[in-house]
Parts: C-alpha cells; structure tokens; sequence
C-alpha cells in the first residue's frame, strides 16, 4: 500500500480527519474529498474542511453534487407525504458517497476510497471475498448505513475506524493538535440543521390534524399532526 492514492470523503468533523491522519500512517497518499450539497451552513464547512486538510498536508478536492443529493431529499419528502419514516443515510451512502463521489475520484485516477464510518471490511485470508461488519465500539457502530453496499465494492473501501472507539479517536485528535471538536457528533440527517419539522414545513409538509383509527377502523380520538 506504500504510496497507494485514495480518496477520503471528508466533512469537516473528527472521525473523517482523524480517518485521513491513520491512512496516512499505514501508507497510503491521501487526498481529500468534500461534497458540495444544498445544506445550511455550506460556506462554513467548506471554510473547515479546507482548513483541515491545510493542516494535515493533503490535497482537497470539492465534488458539487447538489443536483444529485436533492433525489435524496425528494425520497425524505416523499416518504413522510405518504405516511412513512425514511432514512435518508441509506439511500445517499450507495448513490451519492459511494457513487457519485467515488465516480468524482476515479475520475482523478484513484481507484481506493476511505470514510469514517464506524464499521469494518474484514478480508478472509483465504479468499471469499470482503465482507461488512459491525465496529468494534457497540455504541458507534455504523455498519447498518453501508448494508446496501455491494461486495464487489467493499474490496475497493477502506474504513481506519472501524477498530477504532469514540474516546480514542477523540484522544489521537488533542494528539495531533487537531481542534474544535471537542463534544462534537456527526448529524445522520445532514440536511435538517434546523430540525425535523421546520424543515417539514419548508416542504409543505405542516402539521395537518387527523383522526387516530385502530386496525379494524375504530376512531379513538384525534392528533394534530
């Protein structure tokens, strides 16, 4: 792996910084990747990020995927117009970070990709193919959001944390003089900054008052929505 360029997809937060500094310990030419999306607070992150990869001494690169992340959005939208609880992490990780972004990275040439999800690729030693595991911190564990990636693609990932725990990561951090993340925790749903129903409503989508019906059609009484 001695000089092997990979891409890490950072945001600008501790696992993907703290993620860059391991790969580059074992090896591995790191460049950083950061996606441009409609979120609040774009301005900011990309002020951050760039200062962290600065830092660190690597190359960064801004992929605008903000056309391709509104499909995301539209699911999110769509699935509570119908009365559904979506999980938007699932659908973006394989179409969006695994695809789109890594199509932005093999563009440049660079064949490996590297996140900072709390999970492990693990790699029999004799052969089968790589497979998906849990992490190794119970409480962090990540791998549920990447259960929709093909295994043909895993052989292509690499994930530095996922023998990893929170305190330790944090603890390399202060190590290394990387600072500002004290307390501070990844946010799942990267587009609701300002909360689940002002979002909601920004759709659309406000509250709307109904009827709570049991199976066999009782009404029981009444909700705001």
């Amino acid at each position: 792996m001695s000089g092997t360029r990979i891409g890490m997809a950072m945001s600008g937060g501790v696992d993907s910084t703290v993620g860059a500094t391991l790969l580059r310990e074992q090896g591995y030419r790191v460049e950083g990747f950061f996606m441009l999306l409609p979120v609040t607070g774009l301005e900011e992150q990309i002020e951050r990020v760039r200062g962290l990869a600065a830092q660190l001494e690597i190359p960064l690169h801004l992929v605008d995927l903000r056309t391709e992340f509104r499909r995301v959005i539209r699911y999110f939208v769509d699935a509570y117009r119908r009365g559904y609880t979506p999980n938007p992490c699932i659908r973006c990780n394989p179409e969006i970070k695994f695809g789109a972004l890594r199509a932005a990275m093999r563009e440049r040439g660079i064949g490996l990709m590297a996140t900072g999800h709390y999970a492990r690729i693990i790699r029999p030693a004799g052969g089968g193919g790589a497979a998906l595991h849990r992490g190794l911190d119970p409480r962090k564990d990540q791998s549920y959001f990447l259960c929709r990636l093909p295994a043909d693609l895993l052989e292509r990932i690499r994930l530095p944390l996922g023998e990893w725990r929170k305190d330790q990561v944090y603890e390399r951090a202060d190590r290394l003089g990387l600072t500002g993340f004290a307390g501070q925790e990844s946010q799942d749903v990267c587009f609701l900054a300002e909360g689940l129903s002002a979002f909601l409503r920004g759709q659309g989508l406000g509250e709307q008052a109904g009827e709570i019906v049991t199976a066999d059609g009782r009404v029981l009484g009444g909700h705001n929505g």
